[in-house]
């Protein structure tokens, strides 16, 4: 029995299914490589977007813009007010 899949899926079936079939048969440590290598290229391209939205800000502020986007602000603050804590030492 086929599994359903959420969302839309322009692949044709028969593609899909090969797909499938070919993730299925990947060893746990080549589902991790290819998991690990596509969040690299996620947040390398996450953080290209907020170096070209804001080539005015330092490193420290794009750092934490990147936090604030994807881990919430309550976050960012933290990591912004131990910043401002170490440089006072």
């Amino acid at each position: 029995m086929q599994k359903q899949r959420m969302g839309p899926n322009d692949t044709h079936p028969d593609v899909d299914a090969l797909q499938a079939a070919g993730f299925r048969a990947m060893t746990a440590e080549r589902k991790f490589a290819l998991m690990d290598s596509l969040t690299t290229s996620c947040v390398s391209m996450a953080r290209q977007a907020i170096r070209d939205a804001h080539p005015d800000l330092s490193q420290r502020e794009r750092d934490l813009l990147f936090v604030e986007i994807h881990y919430g602000r309550e976050w960012a603050e933290r990591l912004r007010d131990r910043a401002i804590g170490s440089d006072e030492r």
